[in-house]
């Protein structure tokens, strides 16, 4: 471990760059993002051959990520969205799960964890479904309804993970992680049934990111949501299962509308997002907008002072989009 690992984000305004400099930041991105991949790939072999992976070797690549993701943590986000449905198991279980280690890193520096227990957690989300790997392919990727015998295996993983990872002398919190990572706070989770403070916060940290993930992305029976949408339906879904320090944390730094956002609000208005509230990040500062360009009088609105109006969907604001979008009458 080199680098010292910020302890806040740094925020890059991507609407403010240039164009050359944007295509060339993201390609360095997906550069760093496959050398991730492949050295999680080598991590996850070793773990699950049980041919030994130390747990320095762990630590370092969460180490190594955190500082990667720390220096233009927009587009670590949005590379992480871009991983599609697919039936290769491998394949599918670390792309996974080097998702859930981004969104764990892009939250943690809201939480102001210690920088090791940061590295602690971002390890923990790296092989939080160590265990899926001994679950068949038939199962982990069915695009069926699962049988109860089925539901059983899949619910054995933490438990499946946790002794993979004893065989690799992996312990202490990374491992309370995996053993614990499904878990809600109403004891609705598994393997243990687990309620409120019983439950590892990290681990809590890395079961919220893990279902933002899965959410977001196609699978086999179903297709992905928006990152917006899945945001809003754990907000609602969610309260009671996972804590409220995790939510603001969450919100503040993996804001649903960042400035620039296309939105409909529920007058049925066309506007974009102009800025955002990290205290209340569903409810930004928006600017009405007409045929895709600003109003002469601009109309500038702070969805925190009208409880009435909320946005009901994210859109992109292209002129195809506007040419065929019809906005309602001026309020």
């Amino acid at each position: 471990m080199n680098a010292r690992i910020p302890d806040r984000l740094v925020a890059v305004d991507q609407q403010a760059m240039a164009p050359e400099i944007l295509r060339k930041r993201r390609e360095g991105v997906d550069l760093a993002y496959g050398r991730m991949k492949d050295r999680l790939f080598r991590v996850c072999a070793g773990i699950v051959s049980r041919r030994g992976v130390g747990e320095n070797e762990l630590l370092d690549l969460a180490s190594d990520l955190l500082r990667e993701v720390g220096t233009l943590p927009e587009m670590w986000l949005e590379r992480s969205l871009k991983r599609a449905a697919s039936d290769h198991r491998e394949e599918f279980l670390v792309e996974h799960s080097l998702n859930v280690a981004i969104l764990a890193g892009c939250v943690a520096p809201e939480m102001e964890l210690e920088e090791e227990v940061r590295i602690e957690l971002t390890a923990g989300a790296l092989v939080h479904d160590i265990g899926m790997f001994e679950v068949p392919k038939d199962v982990l990727v069915a695009n069926r309804p699962l049988s109860d015998s089925e539901k059983r295996i899949i619910r054995a993983h933490p438990e499946l993970g946790r002794e993979l990872l004893r065989a690799s002398k992996v312990n202490g919190v990374v491992s309370r992680i995996v053993h614990q990572e499904q878990e809600r706070l109403d004891g609705t989770g598994y393997p243990q049934g687990l309620k409120g403070s019983g439950i590892d916060h990290l681990a809590c940290v890395v079961g919220f990111c893990d279902t933002l993930e899965s959410v977001t992305h196609d699978r086999p029976h179903r297709s992905g949501r928006s990152f917006a949408d899945a945001l809003q339906q754990l907000l609602h879904a969610g309260r009671g299962i996972f804590p409220k320090d995790l939510w603001i944390a969450a919100l503040r730094r993996v804001t649903p509308y960042p400035p620039g956002t296309g939105v409909r609000l529920s007058t049925g208005r066309v506007a974009r997002v102009v800025r955002t509230h990290p205290e209340a990040p569903l409810r930004p500062v928006v600017e009405l907008v007409s045929e895709g360009i600003s109003l002469k009088q601009p109309r500038v609105l702070d969805l925190r002072h009208l409880p009435m109006v909320h946005i009901t969907a994210r859109l992109d604001l292209s002129s195809s989009f506007l040419d065929s979008s019809v906005n309602a009458p001026a309020q």
